[in-house]
């Protein structure tokens, strides 16, 4: 599509040929969410809000190329964009590895698709603890 570009603008061309997988990896991501929780959860709109910052640096990167920018403009705005993810992982990282009452490691799925982060017995104890 920009046979030129890869040797000019390498980092804005990395960029826009790749983040479209990403995005689309993203928001297939975010469908199977749909199937194992209903409604939207935590987890699931951090995978949204990434997809939006995704989408945000693919149309910079498509920016700068159009326009002939300069290749470093990208750097300023992939740093604000570690920033922001620094600055707001709770959003963003939802994702817990273990436990959160016991501290016992979580299966994939858990990590992956609860947004309770708890295991199984922690959150059938709180089931009961709840419906009393």
């Amino acid at each position: 599509m920009f046979p030129i570009f890869p040797k000019i603008y390498p980092i804005s061309y990395f960029l826009f040929k790749y983040l479209p997988l990403v995005i689309l990896g993203l928001l297939i991501f975010n469908l199977i969410h749909k199937k194992f929780q209903a409604g939207w959860g935590k987890k699931r709109f951090a995978s949204f809000y990434f997809a939006i910052v995704v989408i945000i640096l693919f149309g910079i990167s498509l920016l700068i190329m159009r326009f002939k920018l300069s290749d470093i403009l990208i750097l300023p705005v992939l740093l604000g964009t570690g920033i922001i993810l620094y600055l707001k992982k709770q959003i963003f990282f939802p994702y817990k590895f273990k436990c959160l009452n016991c501290k016992a490691k979580l299966p994939m799925q858990r990590i992956v698709f609860r947004d309770s982060n708890l295991c199984i017995k922690c959150e059938n104890e709180e089931d009961k603890t709840n419906s009393h």
